[in-house]
């Protein structure tokens, strides 16, 4: 009740500058540690829209919009969605239209070719990831790295369940093919058999199931489920 009534003194004192008035941000959603029950939010609105001459509204993701807040619609002046960049829940490559050794070999280019200052800023877009679309830690400003070790999947025995951590970018090819299987870091996989005297392994990964040589296990890093221990 405080902050909703700073906020309509705040939007009363300049109504020359403030063009509209939000009446609360991401504050519905299941992960929201703020969470606002939709029966709150609709007292809030409700009591600013009677206090303030701007339109009033309310900024959340697209999700809620979708079903829980269709109660609020009808009170706001007009509603704030949050949408995403196009690769929410795609990997970069998908997002670009690249395969995923042509991400590797841009990067690679533009590591050379650009100042500090234009990749602080992709780095900020992008969120600040800490590992790149293959797996492996990315150095921090410092250099420095995280100390991880994952096994390779060949060292895993069959019945094994695994997450994949990262995968090898030295053969393109081998990129490509395992981008085609859709064996991309954080896919769970579960092996199979294997073959002896290095032979094929049997794994399943997303429902499909396929044979991979040691040459390919070798260059995939995974994570032991600890469920599967």
């Amino acid at each position: 009740e405080v902050e909703v009534g700073r906020l309509i003194a705040l939007a009363q004192a300049y109504e020359d500058i403030v063009f509209s008035v939000a009446v609360g941000n991401e504050c519905t959603v299941d992960w929201s540690d703020h969470i606002v029950p939709v029966e709150r939010m609709l007292h809030h609105v409700r009591r600013v829209k009677a206090a303030v001459r701007q339109p009033v509204t309310f900024c959340e993701n697209y999700v809620p919009w979708l079903d829980k807040l269709k109660p609020l619609v009808p009170e706001l002046d007009f509603i704030s969605v949050h949408t995403y960049p196009v690769w929410e829940y795609k990997h970069i490559h998908e997002a670009l239209g690249y395969t995923w050794d042509q991400v590797h070999e841009e990067a690679e280019h533009l590591e050379h070719h650009i100042s500090e200052e234009f990749e602080e800023k992709m780095d900020v877009l992008l969120g600040r990831p800490s590992y790149d679309p293959h797996g492996a830690p990315i150095p921090t400003k410092d250099g420095e790295l995280p100390d991880i070790e994952h096994q390779h999947l060949s060292d895993l025995q069959p019945g094994g369940v695994a997450t994949i951590r990262r995968v090898s970018d030295e053969d393109p090819e081998k990129l490509r093919y395992l981008g085609k299987l859709k064996l991309f870091p954080e896919a769970e996989i579960e092996i199979i058999s294997r073959e002896p005297f290095n032979g094929s392994t049997k794994i399943k990964v997303h429902g499909s199931v396929h044979s991979l040589s040691k040459e390919l296990c070798d260059a995939i890093f995974v994570e032991l489920n600890t469920s599967a221990e």
